[in-house]
């Protein structure tokens, strides 16, 4: 996905949660299929889910200043509403997307 394409999914989608992740990285395999399945199940249709490797996409890490992966940014109506840097557990995960969908 490039930026043009990225900034065309924000302004099309009232919800989006963004997992920015690298290779090699462990918490970010470990979280990927958490937010595969949350936002899978029907639960959050709502929300767009787009996943961005840094390490294939590093025009990304300067535009959104992502220093640390895994990242989650939650965007709302088209702004960063959320960021949460490391693991993540799946309550959290969801507790987080039913705040988001108020």
């Amino acid at each position: 996905m490039t930026l043009e394409q990225f900034d065309k999914v924000i302004r099309e989608n009232a919800l989006i949660l963004v997992d920015f992740s690298s290779d090699n990285c462990p918490p970010c395999d470990a979280i990927r299929p958490i937010l595969q399945r949350v936002l899978g199940d029907g639960r959050f249709s709502e929300i767009k889910f787009v996943e961005i490797n840094l390490t294939r996409h590093p025009e990304f890490t300067e535009r959104f200043m992502v220093f640390g992966v895994p990242t989650v940014m939650i965007f709302k109506e088209g702004k960063e509403y959320k960021r949460m840097v490391g693991y993540i557990s799946e309550k959290k995960i969801v507790k987080l997307l039913e705040e988001v969908k108020k």
